[in-house]
């Protein structure tokens, strides 16, 4: 990681039901599109607007089998100024990658 970009970890342990999800909330940012998230094969997390400038990261389980995500769980970069991440993994919120 840069100076110029943060990761956003979960910060705490997750137990995610089957087919279920879980919200958490994730610190607030002025420019949404500084920030570029990942998924994993058994879960999708979604950005979710709340009141104000507050925004939420909810996780999905798609799996058929209980899922357990660890406090390490790197799941997005914070980016600053145009910064384009060298990981290919990590798409836009918002973009047509982002939606399917």
């Amino acid at each position: 990681m840069t100076a110029n970009s943060r990761r956003l970890k979960l910060g705490q342990e997750i137990e995610i039901p089957i087919a279920d999800s879980k919200s958490q909330f994730t610190h607030a940012c002025q420019i949404v599109k500084k920030l570029r998230i990942t998924r994993g094969k058994r879960w999708v997390p979604t950005l979710i607007k709340g009141l104000g400038r507050r925004r939420y990261l909810r996780t999905t389980n798609l799996s058929n089998q209980p899922l357990t995500l660890f406090d390490d769980k790197w799941v997005g970069i914070w980016l600053s100024g145009d910064r384009i991440p060298r990981h290919p993994d990590f798409v836009p919120v918002g973009s047509r990658l982002y939606n399917e």
